[in-house]
């Protein structure tokens, strides 16, 4: 979820339950989404149609059978493959790539 619909969903919320009457639970919720829309910023995400592009064969076309696994693919088997690729990104490319594009884009401004 983007900062933005974030956000927009806290508003929502705040709208239709008056602070005052929110549980503690979740104001607590509300609270740490609101620190991580300061503190952080998503970088993708994964769907299935990704899943189909990266899986096209020598024609362009995903095999049926893989196609119908994917279809298949519930929340939590997507999450745990977002979770996985999250975790090989940082483990191979998140460091060395913030870093050069940092340096190549942001810090250079300065100078």
């Amino acid at each position: 979820m983007r900062n933005s619909e974030l956000k927009k969903l806290i508003e929502e919320i705040n709208k239709a339950i008056p602070k005052k009457k929110q549980s503690k639970e979740l104001q607590d919720a509300i609270e740490k989404a609101e620190y991580s829309i300061k503190n952080y910023y998503p970088i993708t995400s994964v769907a299935k149609e990704d899943i189909e592009q990266a899986c096209l064969n020598h024609d362009d076309k995903v095999p049926s059978d893989v196609k119908k696994r994917i279809d298949e693919l519930d929340e939590g088997e997507m999450e745990w493959l977002a979770e996985k690729l999250c975790d090989d990104y940082m483990e191979q490319l998140f460091w060395s790539s913030l870093r050069i594009i940092f340096e190549e884009r942001l810090l250079k401004k300065e100078k």
